[in-house]
């Protein structure tokens, strides 16, 4: 089976693959939220289990969560909402019931808070770091294997099931 990443579309057929666990799920005529994945402005899709709780924000924070993910004419509505004006707070509370259904707001992703990531973003940032080009990585990786693909492999493996059953225990 072909594993495809991001969001792939077939005529009425979906699926989406998880930025953050791997996790892919496909459907017929199916949304994001049909098949419980989430994503961002800034192109990250997440299952909704790894989505961070924008819940218990005050208004102040929702009004500056919203200033900075919305359209210019809708911030600047909302910039002139008065907070201590019960008419504004009701007013700040529907934009904001609105905004969650649009959904999108990185505040809600983990990789854009740095809590989680995406594997296909860190590896130019590690490469960076470590002064490495591609083939520099490529060389280590066979030096340190043998040129045994299958070693690297269960090597890998081992690793996910370690992080798993540390995850387990905490």
């Amino acid at each position: 089976m072909k594993v495809r990443n991001g969001f792939v579309s077939n005529s009425s057929s979906s699926s989406f693959v998880c930025d953050i666990c791997g996790t892919s799920e496909a459907g017929y005529d199916a949304s994001l939220e049909d098949m419980g994945f989430k994503d961002c402005s800034n192109g990250h899709m997440f299952c909704e289990s790894h989505a961070l709780s924008i819940d218990k924000l005050s208004p102040d924070q929702k009004r500056k969560l919203m200033i900075e993910n919305t359209a210019y004419c809708y911030a600047e509505q909302i910039q002139n909402l008065d907070l201590s004006d019960q008419g504004d707070l009701d007013e700040l509370e529907e934009y904001w019931e609105e905004y969650q259904q649009e959904g999108g707001d990185p505040a809600e992703c983990p990789i854009c808070q740095f809590k989680k990531y995406d594997s296909s973003q860190v590896i130019p940032y590690l490469l960076r770091q470590l002064e490495w080009t591609d083939q520099d990585l490529l060389d280590n990786l066979k030096q340190d294997w043998n040129g045994d693909y299958s070693l690297f492999i269960k090597w890998l493996q081992e690793q996910k099931n370690l992080k798993e059953k540390i995850n387990e225990n905490t």
